[in-house]
């Protein structure tokens, strides 16, 4: 997922039961999301006119990233494309289910899949 590069009022964003990931000399290189495949992103003019939300369901989903940037998206036995103008988004539904941005989180190599950060701790066992 990332902040949309145009409004950053906006996520683009993928979903799935289970993911695999390829790394090359700590670049991430590909994706395959297996069970329930989502994807949320926002489309934009070239003068940065909206174009709309598009959302797609599938089974699953391959992505490919060059210098961590999207490259492309097949989606795997029957995709569900669904393109809304932005006018018609409404609020929470630009979102998929359980999105919350933690950029601080965010792996940024190999490694940090597996490192999780001592001072990362969910609030609710704060409370305990």
């Amino acid at each position: 997922m990332s902040q949309d590069t145009v409004d950053p009022n906006y996520y683009n964003q993928v979903s799935g039961e289970t993911m695999f990931a390829w790394f090359k000399e700590n670049d991430l290189r590909k994706i395959y999301m297996h069970g329930k495949s989502e994807t949320i992103y926002f489309l934009w003019e070239e003068d940065g006119t909206p174009i709309g939300m598009n959302q797609i369901q599938s089974k699953d989903m391959l992505i490919y990233l060059v210098d961590q940037q999207l490259e492309s998206i097949t989606y795997i036995e029957n995709p569900i494309p669904v393109l809304l103008p932005l006018e018609l988004v409404n609020p929470g539904n630009d979102k998929l289910k359980g999105f919350i941005w933690k950029i601080d989180e965010r792996p940024m190599k190999r490694e940090d899949i597996f490192y999780r950060k001592e001072n990362t701790v969910n609030s609710e066992e704060e409370k305990k």
